[in-house]
């Protein structure tokens, strides 16, 4: 079940009539549970199972740690790590370790065969294997005590609105919520509402819109210039984020309905002035698990220069594994974490020659600049990302310099132009006048709902109302 679906829109307002007619909070929750893992089911019922074994695992775990001395919890939180990791690794990874196995000794000139498993990947694997790891090793630091109640943890790992692409939830922040009884509130309704609206609006009318082109010129780059490469790399970048933003917002707002705050996903990533910068914007639930999990535990930056380096590389090369058992995600994840130590490594230098230009290092026109670059340092970034191979990415970097009028397919660059103006002009004024209210956030009653009618009219006509799966859905 897609959220962009009508039967998405169906099935949660049936939840939220039901979750809300029943006074007790027990069943309630009881209630939320059955249709979370119904929502997962609709997806495979088989893959239900996977889900309840990472669940079972990780909630005794933390059961198996609480009151222990140290050097005890260690032996059970890497056992527990391992078995919450062993579905994603033979389901996502399997392949293609045997794969790399293979041509490493081929490489070598010994001939060997490894069998290869046809695997579906299990929805939403990857998100909730990470939370069960950030649950029980938040019970090892101490974040958290232990979780007792079987159905408030279940339900913090088996959420419906999170469990497919995230955000990936934390323990400390979502568990208390479900011991309270929420109220109906239209404040959270209405805010819930324009979320959701919001995130439609990204991923119908600007994210699949942009997609039709991307596919088209991707898919067959040989026979493109580099006008149109350049085109449809710009347009992937602007893809990539409104389906993923699209569907942070869906997801949040369904929660926010019914009273729950999830972990804000995304913050205007490209307005961000580095890729460091952009990594603080960009999949916020997934980065700051990684620098909680991954790179803190190697040392973070209270380390030399080069464990800083070293510590960075890991972070990211581990990233870019997580994305995809491929060697394009590999290389995309050491794309970023170069280009965030090359960025260290020259940062003084960069700020003695703006002041040997007479130009302020803190200006506005530097943080344009600072923008603008690293909005196409990212952008060659998920052109990597996009493409199923390596060498792929090579042809289309060679493509980038045979410029050329660009492929034109007029109806859909025009809807795409009307849904991106409209997405910059709000981004930029959240980015740089927060404190303005204008359309669904005006003060004023009438102009808010004349918004959410132009928005609603918007995804209607020229909204991709084909019910395409969102990006994140394969990773």
């Amino acid at each position: 079940m897609l959220f962009n679906t009508i039967e998405f829109v169906i099935f949660l307002i049936a939840v939220v009539i039901v979750y809300y007619a029943i006074p007790s909070n027990k069943y309630r929750k009881l209630f939320l549970l059955a249709a979370s893992y119904y929502f997962y089911a609709c997806w495979n019922v088989a893959f239900l199972g996977l889900l309840l074994f990472d669940t079972a695992v990780s909630y005794l775990a933390g059961r198996l740690m609480e009151g222990k001395e140290q050097l005890y919890q260690k032996k059970v939180l890497w056992p527990s790590i391992i078995l919450i990791l062993t579905p994603l690794f033979c389901f996502k990874y399997l392949n293609f370790f045997l794969t790399a196995i293979h041509d490493v000794l081929t490489s070598l000139g010994l001939a060997m065969t490894v069998p290869e498993f046809e695997l579906l990947l299990p929805i939403g694997v990857s998100f909730y294997t990470f939370m069960s790891i950030g649950y029980v090793s938040d019970v090892y630091l101490k974040k958290i005590n232990p979780e007792h109640n079987v159905l408030d943890y279940s339900l913090f790992i088996g959420f419906f609105p999170q469990i497919a692409s995230g955000p990936i939830g934390r323990a400390p922040s979502i568990l208390p919520q479900f011991k309270e009884k929420n109220s109906f509130l239209f404040d959270n309704l209405s805010v819930g509402a324009k979320m959701m609206l919001w995130g439609f609006f990204m991923k119908l009318v600007v994210g699949d819109r942009a997609g039709i082109y991307v596919d088209t010129v991707f898919g067959n780059f040989a026979n493109h210039n580099g006008g149109s490469l350049l085109l449809a790399t710009f347009m992937y970048t602007i893809q990539i984020y409104c389906d993923f933003a699209g569907y942070s917002l869906i997801a949040i707002g369904s929660a926010r309905i019914m009273g729950y705050e999830l972990m804000t996903n995304f913050r205007r990533p490209y307005f961000a002035t580095s890729v460091t910068d952009f990594w603080r914007r960009w999949h916020i639930s997934l980065s700051t698990w990684f620098r909680d999990y991954v790179y803190i535990p190697l040392g973070g930056s209270r380390v030399g220069e080069k464990k800083l380096y070293r510590n960075i590389m890991i972070t990211f090369l581990t990233s870019g594994l997580w994305h995809g058992a491929a060697y394009n995600f590999i290389v995309w994840g050491a794309y970023h974490g170069l280009a965030q130590v090359i960025g260290k490594m020259t940062h003084e230098k960069k700020i003695s020659i703006w002041k040997s230009l007479k130009i302020n290092p803190d200006g506005g026109f530097k943080k344009f600049v600072d923008i603008v670059l690293t909005f196409i340092i990212v952008s060659y970034g998920w052109m990597i990302f996009y493409v199923s191979d390596f060498n792929t990415a090579i042809e289309i970097t060679k493509g980038y310099f045979h410029l050329g009028v660009p492929y034109i397919h007029q109806t859909t660059l025009f809807f795409f132009a009307i849904g991106f103006f409209i997405l910059f002009i709000k981004d930029f004024k959240d980015e740089f006048t927060p404190e303005k209210h204008y359309m669904l956030e005006s003060k004023c009653v009438p102009v808010r709902y004349v918004s959410f009618a132009l928005l609603s009219v918007l995804i209607v006509l020229i909204g991709v109302l084909g019910g395409g799966q969102f990006i994140y859905f394969k990773f």
